[in-house]
């Protein structure tokens, strides 16, 4: 037995004991993933109108049977080697937080245990293999997402801060009483939250797309919500509670066509389906890195470059910027003072 992901649960598709190509259903979007000692290689996915059945086409190669992929890779996760209440471990809360896997836990541990300094602050040797790692962090997300620059790439502390960064620094540069944000009701709560307080701040007015009878976006209604006035549509693109997808590429069509901007919560799709933020085309993405088997306390927001270079600093500044005319810096060593200078700033940054 060989499985497909559907919205990051296991869905079984019974297979023949053989190498051959076949046809196989399931209700939702089939992802078919590639993985060893069974490897499906998709060969084309179509979804009806409605989004009901799906049909890939999918080559079965060293077919191993009663093998599921939960099987292959549970050896990789070491927590679920543990009895709760007398039975293995089976974890089923991965929309809410993933497990991680040793890979993980040693990258982990080789930080702390072999490189564990401040990045861009020193120019010693574990500082400068600190900042190398964290900057090939950076450009292992945007070729995730296929962003045209890791320079789009903003580390957040989850998707939560990210979102409170666009809503704090784009929403109340750009908002003003009257303005529209459109939000829908299967949003999470961080969806949501911030955008009241910004709301409440800016006189800005949020409007709630509700869900249809088969509990996806209303889509005629949220057409109908656009108007001058809107600023923002802000929405998921999987929800994390009832596996809906959202046609993000056509809201963003919908959206710009009236000025609006978009930001996309992409929590639950990141780690459970291909993500081209340009083929999106919104303007803010955002995720989290503990969804997605990495450690708590990492996220990113993705925006295009034009948008973020726009928006005020989040959090305030640990750069300051002294007179072009001062060259005294016998002090900062005493103070935790690190000195810098280039071609048009002389400055100090807090150590």
């Amino acid at each position: 037995m060989a499985t497909s992901t559907h919205l990051g649960l296991r869905h079984a598709l019974v297979l023949p004991q053989s190498s051959s190509t076949r046809v196989v259903s399931s209700s939702g979007l089939s992802l078919c993933k590639e993985f060893a000692p069974v490897k499906l290689k998709c060969r084309g996915v179509v979804r009806s109108a409605r989004g009901g059945v799906v049909k890939a086409v999918v080559t079965v190669e060293n077919y191993v049977a009663e093998k599921s992929l939960g099987e292959i890779t549970k050896g990789d996760f070491p927590i679920l080697d543990q009895e709760v209440n007398g039975y293995k471990l089976v974890y089923l809360d991965n929309a809410a937080t993933s497990q991680k896997p040793e890979s993980v836990l040693k990258a982990l541990r080789d930080y702390y245990g072999g490189y564990n300094a401040n990045v861009h602050r020193g120019v010693h040797a574990l500082s400068a293999k600190a900042t190398d790692e964290y900057e090939a962090a950076r450009k292992k997300i945007a070729d995730f997402i296929k962003a045209p620059t890791d320079r789009e790439i903003v580390f957040t502390r989850n998707a939560s801060e990210a979102i409170n960064l666009v809503a704090y620094t784009w929403g109340l540069t750009n908002l003003k009483e009257g303005d529209e944000i459109i939000l829908s009701v299967a949003e999470h709560h961080s969806n949501i939250v911030p955008w009241q307080l910004v709301a409440q701040k800016t006189g800005a007015v949020l409007r709630f797309v509700e869900l249809t009878s088969e509990e996806t976006l209303d889509l005629e209604q949220l057409k109908g919500f656009l108007n001058e006035r809107t600023k923002l549509v802000s929405t998921f693109h999987v929800s994390n509670v009832l596996g809906a997808i959202n046609p993000i590429a056509d809201i963003v069509k919908w959206a710009h066509a009236v000025g609006a901007k978009v930001l996309v919560d992409a929590c639950q799709s990141v780690p459970h389906m291909p993500v081209d933020v340009q083929a999106l085309g919104a303007d803010f993405l955002v995720a989290s890195s503990h969804k997605m088997c990495g450690p708590t306390g990492m996220g990113f927001l993705w925006g295009k470059s034009e948008v973020l270079e726009s928006m005020p600093p989040f959090l305030g500044k640990d750069c300051y910027y002294l007179p072009q005319t001062t060259r005294e810096f016998h002090f900062c060593r005493r103070y935790s003072l690190v000195a810098c200078y280039d071609e048009t700033k002389i400055g100090y940054f807090i150590a």
